[in-house]
């Protein structure tokens, strides 16, 4: 820990780890829709649910801030007081969910529309500009810093809506699944369990942590900087500030479209090509995850191909790969939950010829195996050694804010994705007025080349095997509209929808 502040009472402002710095200075913003038939009673409970959440996590009502000292290096800080800092509001922010009509209308869609329709994307706008200044005028916080996490809520016809906003330099995805965890928890009333709870004052102690966990993990000698950057090609340095996820003129309009997997055929998929190799209980690589993002990093980078003249534009694409450190690390990052970034940057690479090819049929698997064997080697690359090396890097570059990633998503062959299917956040219950989550969205924004595997909602335990009864398991693409219109039109990708 590097502690900033003198302040005397118990205000505390201190760097974020290593690991918070490199992510993108932006709010993971999503939206959870519920069925409820007493708004009221629902929205009083998510006030009383977040008033705990931010007793047991008080550093979630902190800002963020980036100190002008060159002692800084780029370094984002958070501060909060426990004492004194206000609670944080739940506004009411109507024109969140909806959808705008030819005529300038504003339609606000059902419970039941909306899960008729499989809650699509465009009902759920970006509007967190709007609550930061609402949160701003209500708290009094200055200009400089930016709310660790905000909230606000839509009530529809048959439900509530909502909105949660955290600084991805806090919370990792993991860790905002937990922060709704406790939410839902504190929401019925019930009272924390402190031997299992994330630590309250977890920011103190981020950098001591991941010191512990790497020692001795990077090797008998620590790695400069270029030695570094050589061995993790995936980053390199650039000399200008990083700032938010900013779009210009010249950006494709890409959107977020939810498209719904046929769980049962991607659970054949994988039946077929263990048997394929002899169904042996060595193939570790044979996972969903890895079969899915095959799947999409094949027919985007088809659909990206056609569109532009010359081909994709690059000999090879590469497919960035969110990897959870913590079962890496172990010890205290998997005994009690741990909300900070442990996220790790794996990266396949293949020809654009290789990923262009399919098979004679849909079914044909065997053009797929090229891409499920990269990313399972790019994902099993991220090791305590690894993990370690990165940290290394992060404290000795002399501008944290200058390690860049060297993806190219927007207008470029590469994609990114990031896997919430294993989060439990179907399976948290809010309490009588609210009950568990119908649907996770991420508010609709344009940019290009981001995708995210939405936590599964796996089928109750009666209904496996059932006839008729398939899992949906939902990708969230962030592409150029030209893009997604070719895929609904892909023969292979549309045999694994529902």
């Amino acid at each position: 820990m590097t502690s900033l502040s003198t302040t005397p009472g118990d205000q505390k402002t201190v760097y974020l780890s290593a690991f918070d710095q490199n992510q993108a200075r932006v709010y993971v913003r999503v939206f959870l829709v519920f069925e409820s038939d007493d708004p009221i009673a629902a929205v009083n409970n998510l006030k009383a649910g977040l008033k705990g959440l931010t007793s047991q996590l008080p550093y979630l009502k902190g800002s963020i801030s980036a100190p002008k000292q060159p002692a800084a290096r780029g370094r984002l800080a958070i501060t909060w007081s426990p004492s004194t800092d206000k609670d944080l509001p739940l506004p009411s922010m109507p024109a969140s969910v909806g959808r705008s009509t030819p005529s300038g209308g504003f339609v606000v869609p059902s419970f039941k529309q909306l899960k008729d329709e499989h809650a699509p994307n465009h009902y759920f706008h970006d509007d967190f500009d709007e609550i930061l200044a609402l949160r701003a005028a209500e708290l009094g916080e200055p200009k400089s810093g930016s709310p660790v996490f905000l909230a606000c809520y839509s009530v529809i016809e048959g439900g509530v809506v909502l909105g949660l906003g955290a600084h991805h330099s806090v919370l990792d995805g993991t860790g905002q699944d937990e922060l709704v965890r406790i939410w839902a928890q504190c929401t019925r009333g019930e009272a924390p369990d402190v031997t299992t709870a994330p630590l309250g004052d977890e920011p103190l102690h981020r950098d001591e942590m991941f010191a512990s966990a790497v020692a001795g993990a990077a090797g008998p000698r620590e790695l400069d900087v270029h030695e570094l950057l050589e061995r993790h090609p995936e980053f390199t340095l650039k000399n200008k500030e990083r700032g938010g996820l900013k779009l210009g003129p010249d950006m494709p309009l890409g959107r977020a479209h939810v498209f719904g997997f046929d769980g049962s055929k991607l659970e054949e998929a994988r039946a077929a090509l263990r048997a394929s190799h002899g169904g042996s209980v060595e193939l570790w690589w044979l996972t969903l995850n890895n079969i899915i993002c095959a799947i999409l990093w094949k027919c985007i980078t088809r659909a990206r191909a056609a569109r532009r003249e010359g081909g994709l534009g690059a000999p090879t694409s590469k497919m960035g790969l969110a990897v959870n450190g913590r079962s890496r690390l172990g010890g205290v990052f998997t005994e009690r939950p741990f909300l900070g970034n442990v996220n790790m940057a794996g990266t396949a690479e293949l020809p654009a010829s290789v990923l262009g090819s399919t098979g004679s049929t849909p079914m044909d698997l065997s053009h797929l195996l090229p891409a499920i064997e990269n990313i399972a080697v790019a994902i099993k690359r991220v090791t305590p050694t690894h993990i370690g090396e990165m940290f290394s890097l992060y404290n000795q570059v002399p501008d944290v804010s200058a390690v860049w990633s060297t993806l190219d998503t927007v207008h470029g062959p590469d994609l990114s994705v990031t896997s919430w299917a294993n989060m439990g956040l179907y399976g948290y219950d809010f309490g009588p007025a609210l009950k568990k989550p119908e649907f996770m969205r991420g508010a609709d924004f344009s940019y290009d080349g981001l995708l995210c595997i939405l936590p599964r909602k796996r089928l109750p335990p009666n209904q496996v095997g059932e006839q008729g009864a398939v899992e949906r398991i939902e990708v969230t693409t962030m592409l150029n509209v030209e893009d997604i219109a070719a895929l609904l039109k892909d023969p292979v990708w549309t045999h694994w929808l529902l």
